[in-house]
């Protein structure tokens, strides 16, 4: 009996840890996202152990220090207000010259 409760649990975190790397694929496109889900929970064994191996490459190429917004969403590599990297949102925009002038006819 104790041999199955371990068994499930092994199953429930590969599954868990397949799933978490479905949502962290940058590459893949959302459809094949649902599929690879489906595939992960509806064949449990067989379908972590393949979508593990598919997404290998993505998972071996993440750069060093590579932080996702996961749960939630995904990091899209764009910057926005309030990212520490993005001080465009510090300066002013003035809508003219260096003398003050807008630009527009007197």
């Amino acid at each position: 009996m104790i041999i199955g409760w371990i068994l499930i649990g092994f199953l429930l975190i590969l599954n868990v840890v397949a799933t978490a790397e479905i949502i962290r694929d940058r590459f893949s496109e959302k459809t094949q996202k649902i599929f690879q889900g489906l595939a992960v929970w509806f064949i449990p064994l067989l379908g972590s152990i393949l979508v593990l191996y598919f997404l290998r490459e993505t998972i071996k190429t993440r750069p060093a220090g590579y932080k996702d917004t996961w749960p939630g969403g995904y990091d899209d590599g764009v910057l926005r207000q309030g990212d520490a990297t993005n001080n465009l949102a510090d300066h002013a925009v003035d809508g003219g010259g260096a003398d003050g002038d807008s630009g527009g006819s007197d």
